[in-house]
């Protein structure tokens, strides 16, 4: 009789089959399906940290690198292969192809520093030309750090590059500007100085003789007066056409600072005015063009045009020795148009006469680029000068 005991049928499988029931059946997976996952986690943050680290490159415009100090191994991020021209990886990198790129001028200090970085364990910066693949020159700032290890030795040193060439221009062109304002502000002061000069000369030689003469006749009237001598008549007609004198040539100078008429009737009516005079007292024949499309302007842009007409009529006057000048003003598609030309020898003035003639077109020019507008000059020797202002304006129909 065969014993029952620790005998146990096989079981049947859903499927028809028999299964071992000394085999035992898993329940769950666990150890390395979560090492797999935990793997693929960390591969994804890194790569979106590699991501926005280039992405922060490429906004910053600079790159970063790497130099093993024990292999000899060169290492640079995608962006520091594309600020030096190259695509990622185009170039085998090596110290000779490297320092090669820098500038001549910058190769020695720029090996000097990372000998310092390699020998103190200290970071530094430094700022250095260098050529990109197309043969251009281009300004570099870089920052590095040495890698030390426990024992003090410099295993590596890392940095990053950025280009700073336009901050570089855009250094030297407010440089310049502000180099240029200078020169322009010392041109207007001398400018002004010399106006106050003409204008104290002119009131001592003319309207100052002038009141000195009414004076000495007023004194010859008091006597004449208290010795009730026939002289009266005489000394009183004097000292009335004395007094009517300085009154013209006060007003004269007047007009010549700042015209009334320019504030009471516009730009027209007072270069009309101004060259008539002008002819008048100079025996310059001016002609004066004008379209009839502009009426009123602001003050500002009425006060430059005119100032400038009154410095190209003032050039020709002493410098040019043309017989004639002619002014057109025109209103243009959103701007005004003033033109001065005269048939005198040009602006190749004497060394002597450059120097005055340079200060008042400083001036034009400073004028006209306050009102965004542009000036143009155009000589040719023996043929002549054009002056040209064009200021941005909306154009006024007459009558409007």
């Amino acid at each position: 009789m065969t014993s029952r005991k620790g005998s146990r049928k096989p079981q049947k499988s859903r499927k028809g089959g028999t299964i071992n029931s000394a085999v035992p059946i898993p329940t769950r997976l666990i150890g390395n399906a979560e090492k797999i996952a935990d793997r693929k986690l960390g591969k994804e943050k890194i790569h979106k940290s590699e991501t926005l680290l280039a992405q922060a490159e490429q906004l910053a415009n600079l790159g970063s690198w790497e130099w093993d100090l024990e292999t000899g191994a060169i290492i640079w991020s995608d962006n520091m292969y594309r600020l030096r021209g190259f695509a990622p990886r185009e170039v085998a990198l090596t110290e000779e192809f490297c320092s090669g790129l820098l500038h001549s001028a910058d190769r020695e200090r720029g090996k000097e520093l990372l000998a310092q970085a390699i020998a103190s364990g200290q970071s530094g910066q430094h700022e250095f030309r260098t050529a990109i693949k197309d043969g251009s020159i281009r300004v570099f700032q870089t920052r590095f750090s040495p890698v030390i290890s426990e024992s003090g030795k410099v295993l590596r040193i890392v940095g990053t590059t950025q280009d700073i060439t336009e901050h570089k221009l855009d250094k030297e062109r407010i440089h310049k500007s502000e180099t240029l304002l200078r020169r322009l502000s010392q041109d207007l002061i001398n400018t002004q100085d010399a106006d106050r000069r003409q204008i104290a000369r002119e009131l001592h030689e003319s309207a100052g003789q002038t009141l000195a003469a009414l004076k000495m006749t007023l004194a010859n009237l008091e006597y004449a007066l208290r010795e009730n001598t026939e002289e009266v008549p005489r000394h009183l007609q004097a000292a009335r056409a004395q007094a009517e004198d300085a009154i013209r040539e006060i007003r004269v100078l007047s007009y010549l600072m700042h015209p009334p008429m320019l504030d009471e009737l516009g730009l027209e009516p007072t270069i009309r005015w101004y060259a008539r005079g002008f002819s008048e007292r100079s025996g310059i024949e001016t002609t004066f063009e004008f379209d009839g499309k502009i009426t009123r302007l602001p003050l500002q842009v009425e006060t430059t045009i005119f100032r400038i007409v009154q410095e190209a009529l003032t050039n020709i006057h002493r410098y040019s020795g043309s017989r004639t000048a002619t002014i057109r003003l025109n209103g243009e598609e959103g701007s005004i148009c003033v033109e001065i030309k005269d048939e005198g020898c040009g602006l190749q003035a004497p060394p002597e006469r450059k120097s005055k003639v340079g200060v008042g077109i400083a001036g034009m020019h400073e004028r006209v680029r306050q009102l965004k507008g542009r000036l143009e000059i155009e000589s040719v020797a023996g043929q002549g000068t054009v002056v040209r202002a064009v200021i941005p304006f909306m154009v006024m129909e007459s009558g409007s």
